[in-house]
Parts: structure tokens; sequence; C-alpha cells
């Protein structure tokens, strides 16, 4: 970050490549470091199927998740 904005102060345009930086890092991030959560989320909502209830947020994450 440091690198980029002292490049940016010295008038360099850096916007394009900071923009590849971040999409990359985010699809990773997405791709690999929250796939790990899926297995989880799953779990909970078998748990909670049997409780009844059509809540916002479980039919969201049973749109994602299941």
């Amino acid at each position: 970050v440091t690198e980029y904005k002292e490049r940016f102060d010295g008038g360099e345009d850096v916007a394009d490549e900071l923009h590849g930086l971040l999409y990359r890092w985010l699809f990773n991030h997405i791709l690999n470091d929250d796939a790990a959560y899926v297995a989880a989320v799953k779990s909970s909502l078998s748990n909670q199927s049997g409780k009844g209830g059509s809540g916002l947020l479980k039919r969201s994450l049973k749109r994602f998740f299941g």
C-alpha cells in the first residue's frame, strides 16, 4: 500500500494496476478463504431445518450455500 501511495503521490497513475491487484486478491480470498465456511454454514442450516422459520438470513444463506 505504501508503495502504491508513494507512486501515486509522485504523479504515477496506479489505478489500473491497483484495481487488478485488488480484483485478484478478492477473487482468491472468496475462492479459497471464504470457501472454508461453506461446510459450517451448511451444517448450521441443516441443524436449524427442523426448527421451522424462514427468516431472510436463513433463506439467503441457503441460496448461497445450500
